[in-house]
């Protein structure tokens, strides 16, 4: 799925209203099993499940149905971890939560989160952590959903770059911060880590200000959370605005933060110096860490404090050979 069609499912989501009580789950009946294709774990009527449940011009209940389908059998033929059951899951995720099923969507989120626990798929287990922390925020339980975002944004920090996912978990955690009426949360996740959202292209980026435009206007009717009163300048109806959220997505550039995000992490996880263009003189240094958080400038003094520890210990062995 592309960035833009993942932001256009979420927002869609947003969009409508949640069946059932936030304490309830899969409190709506599932759907039932579909006649035409019966109940055998065939390989391509799975496929030709997916392909359906995807296709826009299917009506509503037809795709949520044959989602279920696939969904169901596709890990009983293929096991967990296959690309087929993870397609399946996917826009089965995406079709309950368009359909406002927050329950049922709450346990398949949940089901994925634990089977890329089982896999030890770091990057999948992030990516479906993500997933699991807007299912609960959707479902109303709000508290449970920061503390994933929390635990989600500490995996991102503390992994190498090349875990990726930057989109969805910038996103994620600014829409559940957004929603909780946490405006001012939201656009420091945004801001301070606007160099890995440069890639993300101008339609893409439209899109998110919609999503996070939707979340905050729907949200607050099924929020559980302690939601701060309004200040200017981010008053509700300024949050309502498309374009006050866009204008924290087109920051330029590639910050401080996360260039500094890069050169720490390029040497912990690898055990090697970052590459020369990310490397740092004490003049750069002074000025990355004057822009950045006080956790940053700690792990950045921490490894200069190790750095300098070692090259004295080589000079004095090299001394007393």
């Amino acid at each position: 799925m592309s960035v833009l069609s993942w932001l256009t499912a979420m927002t869609r989501s947003a969009q409508t209203p949640p069946t059932g009580g936030p304490q309830e789950a899969a409190a709506v009946p599932p759907v039932a099993a579909l006649n035409l294709l019966g109940s055998q774990s065939n390989g391509e009527l799975i496929a030709a499940a997916v392909a359906d449940a995807r296709n826009p011009r299917t009506d509503a209940a037809t795709r949520l149905a044959r989602a279920q389908y696939a969904y169901r059998h596709a890990h009983a033929l293929f096991g967990i971890g296959h690309p087929t059951a993870n397609a399946a899951a996917r826009i089965y995720l995406q079709l309950l939560g368009e359909h406002g099923r927050t329950g049922e969507a709450l346990i398949v989120a949940q089901r994925q989160l634990r089977i890329s626990e089982l896999l030890r798929d770091q990057p999948r287990i992030l990516s479906t952590r993500c997933t699991y922390a807007l299912a609960l925020h959707r479902h109303g339980r709000c508290h449970d959903a920061h503390a994933e975002v929390r635990m989600f944004m500490r995996q991102w920090q503390a992994s190498p770059h090349s875990f990726g996912h930057p989109t969805t978990v910038l996103l994620s955690a600014a829409a559940i911060h957004a929603g909780c009426g946490h405006t001012t949360a939201a656009i420091q996740v945004l801001t301070h880590n606007a160099g890995y959202l440069t890639h993300l292209a101008a339609d893409a980026r439209r899109q998110a200000a919609r999503w996070l435009t939707t979340t905050v206007a729907n949200h607050p009717a099924r929020c559980t959370h302690d939601r701060p009163v309004p200040e200017p300048p981010h008053a509700d109806e300024t949050e309502l605005d498309p374009r006050f959220w866009l204008s924290h997505l087109e920051q330029p550039g590639h910050d401080s933060s996360g260039l500094l995000h890069d050169c720490l992490h390029q040497r912990r996880w690898t055990g090697r110096r970052a590459a020369p263009h990310l490397r740092l003189d004490r003049r750069a240094a002074s000025v990355l860490t004057s822009s950045s958080s006080s956790a940053d400038i700690a792990a950045f003094s921490g490894e200069r404090r190790r750095g300098l520890h070692n090259r004295r210990a080589t000079a004095r062995q090299e001394q007393d050979r």
